[in-house]
């Protein structure tokens, strides 16, 4: 050994390990990291993509839904139906073409008609047709299912005492009833399907402020399954995750690739769930490399599905994902491999006349070494060192090639990012508008776009905090519109809708911007004056409406008088609640009417404090 490096040959061999291929390994290390790092970024980006996208899509598909429900739950149809409450008596309004979401009849309409059972069977039965719902159910107000598309056990049966009183058809009726609003139930087993997992729309049916019943749709879990099974972008060992938390234990709401059985049988201690599900239980989004339910190493993103309350992890094993790096690091050792046996035997055949080409090769690596990798190797000289050179140039030719094909791929998936962030924020947008528009028409009088009954309870309960905080008082004036029944028979629904948006435009012009002004339904009217002092300050108010409501209006070339019947409350004196105060200022007008037509003043009546 000692012999062989004395000699040019081993100082050679020395001088190439030295020289050559140390820093391209080197320089392979750091190419290989730099990859690595990348393509973990890039595929955790794609994985924090689908999530995101499915969340979505699980959004808009529920928010559909509920929309659906809420529709439905106004239709003339199925409120008659609830009215009845038996489908061989059932009674709607005679109309022909009874769409989903009607609201009222037409004023020239006439009033009810016996309608045949099979009309409302055959109209929920188109609508579950177009949805792909599992069934539909009408509960009256006592809670008692009156109609049924499926006609399970369920059907006649009491949700407020009967056998399905734990149910969660039980749960999202009681809900729909205490807080009149629309409302999605767990997916639990239900009795009456064989205990197939479901879970239920339930909106409540509601006429003229009072509640009639509710209408729920039973959505089957597998509805969800095109969601849930869409495994695109995942490979073949990626998959869609879904839990849910029951009181600290978790519990699977879907199959597992490696669990197939596991859907609402199997529960883990929230504890011992992987980490990704956990964090997506406690409401957090995220992604990275970690875990799954296993132990097997995922790249994963995770998020929170708030209309389900269920934990969403989209994964795809690590093995699989960053595959592309394992077999450049294998491509790349066989290089260097290759490149050291050339070395060695170059090193050792070659004597001194190979000094100069060494120098020329050291050159070119220098050069690569610096950034320059279009430089190559002079293939001149021994067939041995042309071979060397041109070994050489095959490695700098991969590694350059491989170094443009990952800049191509890191630039062609950022561009799809872009693509994927600019269709979200038009996405997010769409939404945004759709909401607030829902949010007006779920507070405001459509006709008139004053606030609602709902609407009204709640600003003037929050009209009285104020008042008690600054030790004033406010008045209620309940305002009826006489004659609007005459005018609406006489001259239809059309001149006796322009009679109230009119009612309301005086309204508004006529209170101060701190007051508050709301129709509660029909012909009747709330105005809420504010900040004042004495309970005789209520009284100019009511003056001043009395005399701007009793001018005539003018509808169509039509001059019509409708003088108001206005009933005034004060805030302490005559109530504490908002429920008091309306039904005091209620009494109140119907005094003045009942005044007024002992004297057959047809001027109108102006409350006076008493």
């Amino acid at each position: 050994m000692k012999r062989l490096l004395s000699g040019i040959s081993g100082r050679l061999l020395v001088g190439f390990g030295t020289l050559v291929v140390l820093p391209v390994l080197l320089l392979t290390h750091y190419m290989l990291a730099a990859y690595e790092r990348s393509l973990t970024e890039t595929v955790v980006t794609s994985m924090s993509t689908l999530a995101n996208h499915n969340a979505r899509k699980i959004d808009s598909y529920l928010h559909e839904r509920l929309t659906d429900t809420l529709l439905l739950s106004q239709s003339v149809l199925v409120r008659s139906a609830i009215e009845d409450g038996s489908r061989d008596t059932l009674t709607a309004v005679a109309r022909e073409g009874v769409e989903l979401g009607a609201t009222e009849p037409d004023a020239t309409e006439p009033d009810t008609s016996t309608l045949d059972p099979s009309k409302l069977e055959g109209f929920l039965e188109t609508f579950m047709e177009q949805t792909g719902y599992y069934d539909v159910l009408l509960i009256d107000a006592a809670g008692t299912v009156v109609f049924s598309i499926k006609q399970e056990s369920d059907l006649y049966t009491n949700l407020l005492s009967g056998p399905y009183r734990g149910t969660q058809l039980a749960s999202g009726f009681r809900h729909a009833r205490d807080f009149l609003t629309i409302n999605l139930t767990n997916f639990d087993p239900y009795p009456p399907s064989g205990d197939d997992i479901a879970a239920f729309l339930v909106a409540p049916v509601v006429a003229e402020g009072r509640f009639l019943g509710s209408v729920a749709v039973q959505l089957a879990l597998s509805l969800l399954d095109p969601i849930i099974t869409d495994r695109t972008g995942l490979g073949g060992s990626g998959e869609i995750v879904m839990a849910r938390l029951d009181g600290g234990v978790g519990r699977y709401m879907v199959p597992l690739r490696r669990a197939p059985d596991a859907v609402y049988q199997r529960r883990i201690p929230f504890a011992e769930m992987p980490p990704p599900m956990q964090q997506a239980l406690s409401g957090n989004a995220g992604q990275g490399v970690t875990y799954d339910y296993v132990g097997q190493e995922v790249v994963a993103a995770w998020r929170y599905i708030p209309t389900l309350r269920w934990g969403m992890v989209v994964k795809m094993d690590a093995a699989e994902a960053l595959a592309p790096v394992t077999q450049l690091r294998q491509l790349t050792f066989a290089l260097l491999a290759a490149i050291l046996v050339v070395t060695a035997l170059t090193g050792i055949a070659f004597g001194r006349s190979l000094v100069l080409p060494m120098h020329r090769l050291k050159a070119v690596t220098d050069a690569i070494k610096a950034g320059d990798y279009q430089q190559r190797a002079d293939p001149a000289g021994p067939r041995e060192i042309r071979q060397f050179a041109q070994a050489f140039n095959a490695m700098a030719e991969r590694l350059n090639n491989a170094r443009a094909a990952l800049e191509a791929r890191v630039e062609e998936r950022t561009q799809e990012l872009r693509e994927a962030n600019a269709r979200l924020q038009v996405e997010i947008e769409e939404r945004r508008h759709a909401e607030a528009r829902l949010h007006h028409l779920a507070h405001h009088d459509p006709l008139t776009n004053l606030p609602n009954r709902h609407s009204l309870q709640d600003r003037l309960t929050q009209a009285i905090a104020m008042s008690a905080r600054e030790g004033r008082q406010l008045a209620v004036l309940f305002i009826d519109m006489d004659r609007f029944k005459a005018i609406n028979d006489t001259y239809g629904h059309q001149v006796g809708d322009q009679l109230l948006i009119q009612v309301a435009e005086r309204l508004r012009e006529n209170l101060r911007a701190s007051d508050l002004a709301a129709r509660l339904g029909g012909d009747e009217f709330i105005a809420v004056a504010t900040q004042i002092n004495q309970p005789q300050e209520g009284v100019p108010v009511a003056t001043k409406l009395q005399a701007a409501l009793s001018e005539p209006f003018v509808i169509n070339d039509l001059t019509l008088s409708s003088t108001p019947s206005i009933g005034l409350s004060i805030y302490p004196d005559d109530g504490a609640t908002a429920e008091e105060l309306i039904k005091k200022a209620d009494a109140e007008m119907y005094r003045v009417k009942r005044g007024r037509r002992r004297n057959q003043d047809n001027d109108g009546d102006t409350p006076v404090r008493r």
